[in-house]
């Protein structure tokens, strides 16, 4: 079913602006270089890690955690406070959490709990790719025309690609991020512990690319990124056009749209019926024999 209306995009792109300031702010949610085991960490009491013992150390590791009680539950519990730590996790899971959450919000908790009835994950690490059920909101048009970037839009921010070879496992490799308004008429941009303006991002990165290395000698095999000068002394580039800076994140070619998979065809009829008092209208668009499942979309653009 395709579910559509103008209202739902606006609703949504505020619900990813309000819930990416708060995961910066609330103090609930932190890199895992900033903890004491240096490890990707969700409360046990709704989450449980995924894959090897030993995956989950922060930077370049790849791994997931999966919620034992109602997805609802699980995105809840994130946001509530009552953690005994905050929660570890990394940019690209931030912007994860950032949908989520806004989606929950729209849906309500029974809507969410049947989308996500198979079960509900969150990828760590920088091999991570969105969740197949949610389809986000990027830009159609080149990245670097920023006028055409709308408030929600995922963008990424690209550091030098000599980042891992001067940090090897480290977390700054890049940044993803949400548009979340215009300052001074340029675009603003939020991610997990970086904002402000394309330049501002782009600042962070370097000062993350020029930060002495513990692991070794780091300038032996990367230089810092510095002011190039020609022999007169005058500027020729500045350090930060040294870092590639915004790109649209990989893989993102859809738009503004989420998936819903389910076995339970009437079930779910009956959950969207319920989602039509938020302003919501349905159209079956595919069904699936061999799977058994029946596919529908929420087009929110």
């Amino acid at each position: 079913m395709t579910l559509t209306t103008g209202g739902l995009a606006e609703t949504m792109r505020s619900g990813l602006v309000g819930t990416i300031r708060m995961i910066n702010t609330s103090g609930q949610f932190v890199y895992p270089a900033q903890t004491p085991h240096r490890e990707y960490w969700l409360p046990p009491e709704q989450w449980q890690p995924k894959g090897e013992p030993g995956n989950h150390k922060g930077g370049s590791a790849d791994c997931a955690f999966v919620a034992h009680v109602t997805p609802s539950k699980a995105i809840e519990a994130l946001f509530s406070g009552s953690n005994r730590e905050p929660a570890a996790i990394e940019c690209q899971t931030a912007i994860h959490l950032a949908y989520y959450r806004s989606l929950l919000m729209i849906i309500g908790h029974s809507v969410f709990d049947t989308v996500f009835h198979s079960g509900l994950d969150l990828q760590m690490g920088t091999k991570t790719r969105p969740p197949s059920k949610v389809w986000y909101f990027t830009s159609r048009s080149l990245a670097r025309r920023q006028n055409q970037i709308k408030s929600g839009d995922w963008v990424y921010f690209r550091n030098s690609s000599y980042y891992l070879t001067r940090h090897p496992g480290s977390e700054w490799q890049g940044e993803n991020a949400l548009m979340i308004g215009y300052n001074q008429n340029t675009n603003s941009y939020e991610g997990f512990g970086a904002h402000g303006s394309e330049k501002a991002i782009r600042s962070k990165l370097l000062a993350a690319y020029n930060v002495d290395s513990p692991k070794h000698d780091s300038d032996t095999f990367c230089p810092k990124l510095l002011d190039v000068n020609d022999a007169d002394g005058q500027l020729v580039v500045t350090a930060i056009d040294l870092i590639p800076g915004l790109v649209l994140p990989a893989g993102m070619r859809n738009h503004g749209q989420i998936n819903i998979v389910g076995p339970d065809i009437n079930k779910i009829r009956t959950t969207i019926e319920q989602a039509s008092s938020h302003g919501w209208a349905a159209q079956e668009i595919s069904i699936d024999p061999q799977q058994r499942q029946d596919f529908y979309e929420f087009n929110a653009m």
